[in-house]
Order: C-alpha cells, then structure tokens, then sequence
C-alpha cells in the first residue's frame, strides 16, 4: 500500500495529544517509508517526537526532535527547521536551561509568520512563565493570540489560552483565569480536541482551587478525570495528583494532601522532567510542611531551591526559598527571620506571586510581633489592604495577623474585632462547600483566630464570649443545608461495589489467601467515593443560633464547655441561664486519666473477666473518676442535680463523662457543639412511633439484645440475619423515629468518613448515611468503637455518631 505522507502527517500531528501511542505509529510508518522526503522525513520525526514527550518519554521525544531538525536543514528548509525549534526550545527547558531555550527561539523568530510565529510566542510566553517574568509571558501570550485572530489555528489558540489562564490563576485574577480556560475548554470540545477539552476543565479545577472555590475546584478536576479516562494517557496522572495535592493541602486534608503530593514527585521523576521535579517537591515541601513533617519538608525545599537556582529559574526559586524560611520557623521567632520573610515578600511580588507574598508578610509580621516589634509588623501588615478577592485562608490569615497585632498593643477592642472579620470569613466559606469533609476540616482556617477569641474571653471574664468563638467555626455544620442528594446512584453504586469488595477481603484476609488485589480495589473505591462527594457544592447560607438563643434553648439543663488554650483548660459553665468562666489548671496529666478510665471500662465489659479483675476495675474507675470530676468539673455543675449537656474539648472527647462517680444515675448528654446540640434539640420529635430494630453479623448476643428490646414496642420494624442488610437498613432508618443498631463497628483514623457499621453484607459506611433524606430522632449503636470520632484542628468531629447528628438525629446513644 502506498503512504500518502501529507495526508497521514496530518493525521498523526492532530493525534499528538489525544492519541500520542497511534501518532507514533502513524509518524514511524512515514519515516520508513522508502517514497518519504528528507523534509517529510523531518516533520514525521518532529510528530513522533511530540507523541512521546506527551506520553512522557523525554529522551525519546528529544532524540527524535534533534533529528528531525538535522533532517530539515539537510532538506533545506529553514521555515521547518525553525518550526521544530519551537519545539525544541521546550527540550532546553525541561533539561533545565530556560536561557538555552529563550536562545533557540531567538534563533527560529525570524524565519517564522503567521501561526508558526504566534506559536514560538506562545513557546516564549511559557518559558518565561515558568521563569517566572509573569509581565513579559503574558505580553506574548497576548501577542499570539493577536496574531491567531488574524491567522486562525484552533489548536494553537487553545495552547495560548491555556497558558494564559494559568498565569492569571497564579496571580490570583479568577475572572481572567476562567474566562480564559472556558474558552479554551468550548473551543477544544468544538474542534474535537479531547484531551485539550478535558485538560482545561482540570486547569479550571486548579484555577478555582487558587481562589479557594474548592467544591467548584473538586466538581471540575473529577469531570476532567472522567473525561481523561476515554484517553489512554496514564502519563498525565502525575500532574492531576500535583493539583489534587494543592486542593487537599488548601482544603486542611493533610495527610492525602502529603499522600497525594509524594506520589505525584514519584511520577515526575520517572518521566525524567527537570522542570516538573522542581516544583513538585517543591508541592510537596509545602504538604510535609503543613502536615508537621518537617525534616520531610526541609529535605524536599532544599532539593527544589536547589533545581530551580540551576535552571535560573529565579521567581520559582523565590518560593522554595519562602518555604524553606517557613521551615526555619518552626520553633523559632528573630528579627533576622522575620526581616527574611518581608525581603522576600517583596520579592514575591515582584515575580507576580501575590499570593505568596501575602503569607510572607503575614509570617513576618508574626515573626516581628513574637519579637516585640509591633511596629514593624504594623509597617508590613499596612500593605495588605486590598484583600477582599483573596482566598478564604489568606483572608483569615490577614485577619489573624491583625488581631496579633492589635492583641499586642493593648487595643482588645481591635483585637475582637479583627477575630470577629476572620472567623466570619472562615464561617462562608465553609457554607459555600458541600461535602461534609470539607466543611469539617475548613474549620481548621479558623482555629488561631479562636485561640486569640477565647484568650480574650478569658483575660475580660466575658463567658459568652468564650462560647461565641468556639461555636464560631463549628455551627456551619449543623445549620447550613445539606447538598448531597439522596437519590445518588453513582454514589449508590460506588457504596455497594465498596461492601462487596469489604466483604471479599475479610474472606480472603480469613482462610489466608492473597488480598493484595481486593485491597487495590477496595483503596481505589474510597477514592473514587471521596472524589465523588467532595464534588458537591453547598448552598451557603442557612440561619445562625446565637448563644444567647443556645443558652435559653437549654432551660433546664447546666453546661460546660472545655477549650484547651496554652496548655491550661478553661470551661464555661451555664446553670439556670447563668454563665461562668473557669480556669481549671494544666493539661498535663489529663490524658493518662482518660486512658485508664478507658482501660477500666473495657476491663468491666469482659464476660471472662473474673469477680476480682472486676472489682479492681470498679476501684481504679472510681478512684480515677473522682479525681477527673476534681480537675474537670466545676464545682456548681457538680452540685446541680440538672441534666448536663458537656461540649468537649481535645482529648476529653474520649472521655466516658456518664461514667463518672458523680454523674451516674444522671442524664449526661455529650456534644460536639452546642450549637449543634440546640438544633438537635429544636428539631426532635415526641415519642417514637416507628421503630427500627438490627442486629448485624458475628455480634455476640446482639439477637438477643434486638429482642429484648423489641418487647418494649409496639410492632417495631427488625432486620436480624440475611435481611439486616445496608441498603434495607438505610431504607428504615428514612422512615423511622428511633433505631437501635445492634452491630460491630470500626473506626477508621486514617479515613473518618469510611468508619463502618457491619451489615450482612458488607459495611455501611457515613457516605452511605450521608444519602439518607432524613435520619431518626434517636439512634442507638451499641457496640464498641462507634461512638468514636477525629478530633479536628478547629474542635470539628468526624466519625459514625459526630455524623448521624449532623445528618439530622437529635440523640445518638453510643459506647
């Protein structure tokens, strides 16, 4: 058969990016083709270099373009030599020569128009954007796309486009970056480009990410990771994990973010791209950093201050180098420091990282403040001014630095004021995010800013302010609507292939058989269902309780709320609508009490336990007891004989309040928010009518224990062996006022939402309670370990029971 060179070149140029693998073998077949050209020879080696640098094999793809332009000029034609430079100008920048490759452009400039021309701008706008000349980049991008209106190339608008939306979203100008990449993205879907269609929704992912929209952000990265699916393009997985990373570290999920950010460093080295490694360890300092791994983060800095020095790359360098200076400052406070961070807060700015260097010069205001030098640290905070349009966490960030600020000059009335702006902040923006993972950890933004609230509250003995701050980040998650629709099917779907694949794993881990395969799975299920829900996007808004309206709420019942500031607990007590600040001493010391309380009850709940180890944990619980009420308990709530509603704090969340000496035979009811604790009690119902009754698998007599209950009620619904199922159960817990779930439970540190109940056939996980339409007044979970939740940075909870109230019980009864 004869190759028809032009027309099978033209084929395998429009398959570079969609199909790179059919481009190579189109472009190969026209090198060995004994009819080919020197020059068609040449623009066939230039295709097939560009397939395999996209399927990233560098060395390959670099090989092929270095003869490909031997091979033009040995045919004569300047024009396609220097097209191939354009190319060939990205080689000099990935091998880390971003001067060589300004050289080589320099070189191919004259020789160009029309289209070719607007590409090499678009190659030299990049160049100079990843060197960081942000003003000169975005000249040329300009400048190609003036040219491409004048000379239309679908495929080279889209790259300007792109590029160009990039740079704006780095300099923090959303609207830019979204007019940009939507365009980039209908023009792409119009001209039938795939891959450039579904990379720009994922850049208008990480564009939106920037801005901290991070639903929006999360909805656009998994619609392009379904698109990229129909592509067989596994090398661009490590530049999504690079951008899942950025989202995960800004959303406060710490450790995926760490997780995440590491494998997408894997990724880059494999491919062997100098300038993608540089700053992905530089992503994945930033991620150690946050995560508190600081040898990980300083190691990761280095090598990438490192890289990017070699590659005069010297705007990027400016931000490893912040980095590291964040690194420094752990554990330290100097005005050598705090000077560093305002050099290169300006020096920031000057690259066009605006939003670094907001955080520079909020760290070194910080540093200033820490070393006594209020006014220096008001000089620098005084160039904050125009912040509105910053990210939610830069916002609270600035807001927490004036609040600093004012705190250390004496003006509290500016202090409260500038907590009171920040943890606002932190609030809408938690309203605006749907998934309930999101919303908990975002609170996260604001947890200094109630340090200085309650330090406040503390030092002017205004109790109610007290519980003002700590509510502040809290109640979003009780009185913002819920988004997740119950009527999910791919979520449904998801959730079920999980149980199955839960409970082929147990068999397997059972009679001793390779699980290797069903536990890739059973991870690549979770992802999936995170993905999934993180996509929903909240409605913002919903009514706010204040703590006046909380306090009356209560009527008869006393309070006390914990905050753990400095090392010392502080509680407020309310009795008879009256509220009391306490200081109730030092930390220290408390968690080992809580541990053996913990140990004495696990001690009395044994059915083998002997009559002796019983009575010696009876002892150790009292006496421990005794001494926890002494430290924890103010005396008034103690002598009260009102039911008792106890908002935790830290490690007193795993503390079994009922089971203290003084509190048994009492009603204790233990929240994570009294806020949270007054829209349940608002929302309960009268006397349970329909009743809901399982007992799970392999739960020693929890039959029994169904039974024994259901002779209390009249006609109550029971789900006991094949028919105690999730799906049955979660179709009676919509149409029950109370259920009692008598089944194992597992709580799941790494991953809180993925805590489980255990049904017949397989687990029932929150994001299976998560799509119920309503939840009965009351649960009960009997088992061990259900009842445990993640105490997060922000004093938010995750686990089954933290859950099943925000979802709407008023009461869970837990172990």
């Amino acid at each position: 058969m004869t190759v028809k060179p032009n027309r099978t070149l033209r084929s395998a140029f429009a398959l570079v990016q969609d199909d790179p693998l059919t481009a190579v073998d189109i472009a190969t077949g026209i090198i060995l083709a004994p009819s080919a050209t020197t020059a068609e020879r040449a623009e066939a080696r230039w295709a097939r270099g560009l397939a395999r640098r996209e399927r990233g094999d560098l060395q390959a793809g670099a090989e092929d373009l270095f003869e490909a332009r031997q091979e033009a000029v040995a045919a004569g034609d300047e024009v396609l030599a220097a097209r191939i430079d354009t190319s060939l100008a990205l080689v000099a920048l990935y091998t880390g020569s971003a001067d060589g490759a300004l050289e080589i452009l320099a070189g191919a400039a004259p020789h160009l128009s029309g289209a070719d021309l607007a590409r090499l701008e678009n190659q030299r706008g990049l160049i100079r954007h990843r060197s960081g000349d942000l003003a000169a980049a975005t000249a040329d991008y300009r400048a190609a796309l003036h040219r491409l209106r004048q000379h239309p190339d679908a495929a080279a608008e889209v790259f300007v486009l792109t590029n160009l939306g990039l740079l704006h979203a780095q300099q923090g100008n959303l609207p830019g970056a979204e007019r940009s990449l939507a365009a980039a993205v209908a023009l792409a879907e119009s001209e039938g480009l795939r891959y450039l269609a579904a990379a720009n929704r994922h850049n208008l992912g990480y564009a939106r990410a920037q801005a901290g929209q991070l639903s929006a952000a999360m909805d656009d990265m998994a619609g392009a990771q379904e698109l990229l699916a129909g592509l067989d393009r596994p090398e661009v997985l490590a530049v999504v994990q690079s951008d899942l990373a950025e989202l995960l570290l800004q959303s406060n999920l710490l450790h995926e973010a760490v997780t995440t950010a590491d494998r997408a460093l894997a990724g880059v080295r494999q491919q062997g791209n100098e300038t993608d490694i540089a700053d992905a360890a530089l992503l994945a300092a930033r991620c150690r950093l946050a995560a508190g791994r600081i040898e990980g983060a300083r190691e990761a800095a280095a090598e990438s201050v490192a890289s990017l020095r070699r590659q005069h790359r010297r705007a990027w360098a400016a931000l490893a180098e912040f980095v590291l200076d964040e690194i420094d400052a752990v554990g330290r406070s100097d005005v050598a420091l705090a000077e560093d961070f305002a050099d290169l807060a300006g020096r920031l700015d000057q690259h066009g990282w605006s939003g670094q260097a907001v955080a520079a010069r909020v760290d070194g205001a910080r540093a200033f403040l820490a070393c006594g030098e209020p006014e220096r640290a008001a000089r620098l905070l005084d160039r904050l001014r125009d912040i509105a349009t910053r990210p939610a966490g830069e916002r609270a960030a600035i807001h927490l630095a004036r609040g600093l600020l004012a705190e250390s000059r004496g003006d509290r009335r500016g202090a409260r004021r500038a907590v009171r702006t920040g943890l606002r902040v932190v609030g809408e923006n938690q309203a605006t995010l749907g998934a309930l993972e999101f919303r908990s950890f975002a609170a996260g933004h604001g947890a200094q800013l109630v340090d200085i609230g309650v330090r406040l509250a503390v030092s002017d003995r205004r109790p109610r302010a007290f519980l003002d701050h700590l509510e502040s980040t809290r109640q979003t998650l009780w009185v913002a609507p819920r988004p997740t629709p119950p009527d999910d099917d791919v979520l449904a779907d998801l959730l079920s292939q999980l149980r199955i694949v839960t409970t082929d794993l147990r068999a397997a881990v059972g009679v001793g058989a390779d699980a290797d395969a069903l536990r890739r799975r059973q991870l690549a299920l979770e992802r999936s269902i995170s993905t999934h829900t993180r996509r929903s996007r909240g409605e913002g808004g919903g009514r706010t309780v204040s703590i006046a309206e909380a306090i009356a709420t209560l009527g008869d019942h006393a309070l006390v709320e914990y905050a753990i500031l400095g090392g010392r607990i502080h509680a407020v007590s309310v009795v008879g609508g009256r509220a009391q600040l306490h200081d109730l001493g030092p930390e220290a010391g408390v968690a080992d009490d809580i541990e053996a309380c913990t140990f004495a009850l696990h001690r009395l709940s044994r059915n083998q336990a002997s009559q002796a180890s019983r009575d010696a944990a009876r002892a150790s619980l009292d006496e421990v007891g005794r001494r926890l009420v002494v430290r924890l308990v103010p005396v008034r709530v103690v002598r009260s004989s009102r039911p008792l509603v106890v908002v935790p704090a830290g490690p007193l969340h795993g503390l079994a309040w009922g089971a203290l000496p003084e509190f048994r035979g009492r009603a204790v009811s233990v929240s994570p928010s009294l806020v949270g604790w007054t829209v349940a009690r608002r929302r309960g119902g009268s006397s349970p009518t329909r009743v809901l009754l399982a007992a799970g698998p392999d739960l020693p007599g929890a039959r029994a224990e169904i039974d024994a209950v259901a002779a209390g009620h009249r006609r109550p619904t029971i789900l006991t062996g094949v028919g105690a199922t999730a799906d049955r159960t979660l179709t009676e817990l919509a149409r029950s006022d109370l259920a009692h779930l008598a089944c194992h439970g597992a709580f799941r540190q790494d991953n809180p939402l993925f805590s489980t109940l255990s049904m017949t056939d397989g687990p029932l996980t929150v994001h299976d309670l998560d799509r119920c339409a309503r939840l009965p007044s009351c649960v009960v979970l009997s088992a061990c370990s259900v009842g445990t939740s993640a105490v997060l940075r922000g004093g938010t909870l995750l686990g089954l029971a933290s859950a099943l109230m925000t979802f709407g019980a008023s009461s869970v009864v837990a172990p």
